[in-house]
């Protein structure tokens, strides 16, 4: 079975709270299919609530622009079966962890594998 290095997602912020750690918010963004909730340090946050954005995550570095874009390497950590047709992963960018909800159809990657997960802004959707 040949399996894609790259998962692509576009979708909408719907909230950035703060997390009890200092200077760490919360974000949840939703799109069609798929639910993500990541931690994301404020000073490197490039996106607000109600921004439109691209989720891309990748074994190789994808394309960005610094300062435009938010992009940071981890690994997989965990992968759960989220009802019949779903996958859960965690991600792990060095201690901010990235939850991720996506149809089982694009759950391409293996535990530990090394990923790169961007978050690039579109512009605001309100």
């Amino acid at each position: 079975m040949s399996r894609k290095a790259v998962l692509v997602l576009s979708g909408r912020v719907a909230s950035i709270k703060p997390s009890k750690i200092p200077r760490i918010s919360i974000a949840v963004i939703e799109g069609d299919n798929f639910n993500i909730t990541m931690d994301v340090y404020d000073e490197l946050r490039t996106f607000n609530a109600g921004d439109k954005v691209t989720i891309t995550v990748s074994k190789n570095m994808p394309e960005y622009e610094e300062g435009r874009d938010f992009c940071a390497k981890g690994f997989l950590m965990a992968r759960k079966k989220a009802g019949d047709d779903k996958s859960k992963l965690l991600i792990s960018l060095w201690g901010l962890l990235v939850s991720m909800e996506i149809p089982k159809n694009m759950d391409s990657f293996s535990i530990m594998d090394e990923l790169y997960y961007c978050v690039r802004t579109a512009g605001s959707s309100e």
